[in-house]
């Protein structure tokens, strides 16, 4: 019973992961016109991964995913001015 309980545990951490990328699909699609709300967005989103436990080592391509995140932080803090960019993720705005 445990083998059962576990695989249903990496399908369903799968199946997150699978979501998450979706949303980053869209995330990357959208209007730059709110540069900002897209990347609340997508730090909250990393931030439930984190929180749930999502990503496994034994994930295949999350760490491509997470790869591709660090690409376009790196590239987006790099455009800013400097002191320019911050983002709050508490819900105080």
């Amino acid at each position: 019973m445990l083998f059962v309980a576990e695989n249903v545990s990496v399908a369903v951490r799968a199946s997150s992961m699978a979501f998450y990328a979706s949303c980053e699909t869209i995330l990357q699609q959208a209007s730059r016109a709110d540069e900002l709300s897209i990347w609340r967005a997508r730090a909250s989103l990393l931030k439930v991964v984190e929180e749930e436990k999502l990503l496994n080592v034994s994930h295949e391509g999350g760490d491509v995913i997470l790869k591709q995140q660090v690409e376009l932080a790196v590239s987006a803090l790099e455009s800013c001015p400097e002191g320019e960019f911050v983002i709050n993720l508490s819900n105080k705005r």
